[in-house]
């Protein structure tokens, strides 16, 4: 049996047992959370740093605390996640940077990186550098998700970061 949820905006599956979200019309009706790190985080030179977000832009279930490094699959909500990180400075990103998104549970972990400043491959926008990562993983209940960045410019640099963590299939 298939029902449309009208004030959840949400398609639902009768497995047997219970009523499982299938998928979605609406952007309110999506299961998951945008988060992201609205204050300056430092980042040291020369070690891997996790974003602590500071800011909640939708969560549907309880996927996040604010202040907290941890994305959490809620119970009963594992299936097929779509994961999007970016993080952005003001500073020259230097001679080497990696942007990560490690997801406990799947013992996965997803890269990007790059050598050098906006002439070697660092989008630009509004005097501001950009680096991310994406993924789509299989995600059960209680598995975590964090999202970081390395840089060995040789002095700190501040950075902002958006984490976005939907989930895409059962």
């Amino acid at each position: 049996m298939v029902i449309y949820e009208t004030d959840t905006d949400r398609l639902l599956v009768y497995s047997g047992s219970a009523w499982i979200r299938f998928g979605n019309s609406a952007t309110g009706g999506r299961t998951g959370c945008t988060i992201r790190r609205s204050a300056n985080q430092s980042i040291a030179t020369d070690t891997r740093t996790n974003f602590s977000f500071d800011a909640e832009d939708a969560d549907t279930d309880g996927f996040f605390s604010p202040t907290s490094t941890t994305v959490t699959i809620p119970a009963g909500l594992g299936g097929l996640y779509a994961i999007g990180f970016s993080a952005s400075s003001a500073t020259t990103l230097g001679t080497t940077a990696m942007a990560y998104i490690s997801c406990a549970g799947s013992a996965t972990q997803i890269v990007t990186t790059g050598a050098g400043a906006n002439d070697n491959g660092f989008p630009v926008v509004s005097s501001r550098y950009y680096i991310g990562c994406s993924a789509i993983l299989p995600l059960a209940a209680a598995d975590t998700i964090v999202a970081g960045y390395y840089q060995n410019n040789g002095t700190s640099i501040n950075f902002t970061a958006r984490l976005t963590v939907y989930r895409i299939g059962i």
